[in-house]
């Protein structure tokens, strides 16, 4: 497929810039409507930053590990500075949601889940700003996000490193470069679907031997 001058701008506009575009106005929602306390939701992680609860998360040690220099603010400030946190990464996971999105394949055929001959083709029409806007609206405007986006449940870290995840499994199926799957395996994903996991698992297996393949048949 070649683009002309009129599809490379679109194409630079939807997978670069209209990602940022969302990641600050979903900011900006978030900061607005934050909540400046405790909340229901984010009442264990700040007892567990101001010493209160002293058992740690053994079970999410990336979560511990990025929380950990909250435990430095003055208590009063703790709660603040973790949903100030909290909604950052909302905001970052609506940039590569937004990003995912446009990455997505759209030319194949109902039997064809994924291209073996032709190079990965990127939307490039005029309205290929509407999936990722979509998309972003759809999943940051959802009341459980909205709420784990303004009040510090940890659940957000675990949601934006999983969005990166997906990400890098995009961004390899356009360039196929190694690096992008090496990242996503880097990675530890806390969540509490193994389907999840374990569907990232089969999608990278299923890559290393295309491309074994690719290698032998070249």
């Amino acid at each position: 497929m070649t683009a002309d001058g009129s599809q490379v701008r679109t194409i630079t506009f939807v997978t670069i810039r209209l990602p940022w575009v969302i990641g600050v106005g979903g900011l900006l929602v978030y900061l607005l409507t934050l909540n400046h306390w405790v909340s229901f939701h984010s009442l264990g992680t700040a007892a567990r930053i101001s010493g209160w609860l002293w058992r740690p998360e053994l079970e999410k040690p990336l979560t511990a590990a990025l929380l950990y220099p909250f435990h430095f603010l003055p208590e009063t400030a703790i709660p603040l500075a973790l949903n100030l946190f909290t909604a950052v990464c909302a905001a970052l996971t609506l940039v590569l949601l937004a990003r995912s999105v446009s990455l997505l394949p759209h030319d194949l055929a109902p039997n064809q889940p994924f291209q073996k001959v032709q190079t990965p083709t990127i939307l490039s029409t005029p309205t290929a700003w509407i999936p990722p806007l979509l998309a972003a609206l759809l999943c940051g405007l959802q009341l459980s996000f909205w709420e784990h986006a303004t009040s510090a449940s940890g659940e957000m870290i675990d949601l934006l490193v999983f969005a990166y995840v997906i990400r890098c499994l995009l961004e390899f199926r356009v360039d196929q470069k190694q690096s992008w799957l090496s990242r996503a395996a880097c990675i530890p994903v806390e969540t509490n679907t193994p389907r999840a996991a374990r569907s990232i698992e089969l999608f990278e297996a299923r890559c290393a031997i295309r491309n074994d393949r690719g290698s032998r048949t070249g």
